[in-house]
């Protein structure tokens, strides 16, 4: 579904799982894990294996797949046909600016930084940071703000890669949290939907 004049109205007859949309596109991962981009009409087969996508950047598309974490340059009006593998394993969500990628490892008791000089090139990876309770979700936006989230319901805020974890005091325990263009958006553990200016 999709809303428009505050309306909402379906936007495709195929199934997807989940749907991501950003500079890069609007992405689609199937209960097959098939991953789809979605061009003029209709979604388009991409490709297989695909556990998680992040379209945020408009250069480039990062992923997840069992064998690691890819990404794929984008041109103008087009995508390439051939994908690129950083040397990143044991991934369990990612979040990437242009800069960097943030991913959890496995565990999600970690969150690792890795930084490209160039798009789908590896240059060095920083420190880890270590929180007592274990991460569900982390979230980049484009001034390279990170949102991360633990399985408690604390939401920990980032102002750069370079600045201290914040923990944002929040109305509540929390089970999801997002950037939007102005606001922070918090779901609360008890379903109330919650939004506030973004720190």
């Amino acid at each position: 579904m999709r809303m428009c004049n505050k309306e909402w109205f379906k936007f495709s007859d195929q199934s997807m799982k989940v749907v991501k949309t950003g500079p890069s596109g609007v992405w689609g991962i199937d209960k097959h894990n098939k991953l789809y981009t979605y061009v003029g009409d209709k979604w388009l087969h991409f490709m297989d294996d695909v556990q998680q996508i992040d379209p945020r950047i408009p250069s480039m598309i990062f992923g997840i797949q069992k064998s690691g974490v890819f990404c794929v340059p984008k041109i103008p009006n087009k995508l390439s046909l051939s994908s690129h593998r950083l040397n990143i394993m044991n991934v369990d969500f990612l979040t990437c600016t242009e800069e960097t990628c943030w991913y959890l490892n496995k565990n999600q008791k970690e969150i690792h930084l890795y930084s490209y000089k160039a798009p789908c090139t590896q240059s060095n990876k920083e420190g880890q940071i270590k929180f007592q309770s274990h991460l569900k979700y982390i979230e980049a936006n484009e001034k390279k703000q990170i949102l991360a989230l633990d399985s408690s319901g604390k939401v920990f805020f980032k102002k750069n890669s370079t600045t201290a974890w914040q923990r944002l005091d929040a109305p509540g325990k929390c089970q999801s949290v997002s950037y939007g263009d102005t606001s922070l958006w918090l779901v609360l553990k008890d379903g109330r939907l919650m939004a506030c200016q973004k720190p």
